[in-house]
């Protein structure tokens, strides 16, 4: 199902937008649109009515910016490394470093139970 195309010229209620883009992406985009015969206001246009017809974004954003897998990686092991560290220092009966997002501070979780929120 084609999305029509609105030109400037056809605009009766307009809106202006401004959003900051890489000057190579811009040149680029321009160049696109351009060979379908669409300034870069129209083809942004196109683009926005889209969006809407759809009810959503007309790509994968995920896909748009994968993790290599190495950093992936890394952060699996950052993460598994700080949970082993956790478990040792419960098991030895140090406390737990947690942060608590609804204060939005960390505490000191005892394994008594009791936590500090002083530290």
């Amino acid at each position: 199902m084609g999305i029509p195309v609105q030109r400037q010229e056809d605009t009766v209620s307009e809106s202006r937008l401004s959003v900051r883009v890489d000057v190579e992406v811009k040149k680029e985009a321009e160049a696109v649109f351009k060979r379908a015969g669409l300034s870069l206001s129209s083809g942004i246009n196109t683009y926005l009515r889209r969006v809407v017809q759809d009810q959503r974004v007309p790509f994968a954003l995920a896909d748009a910016a994968p993790r290599p897998a190495p950093v992936a990686r890394l952060e699996d092991d950052a993460r598994r490394a700080v949970l082993d560290a956790r478990a040792e220092n419960w098991a030895v009966g140090a406390p737990v470093a947690l942060y608590d997002s609804e204060l939005g501070r960390p505490y000191l979780r005892y394994p008594d139970g009791h936590t500090d929120y002083d530290l």
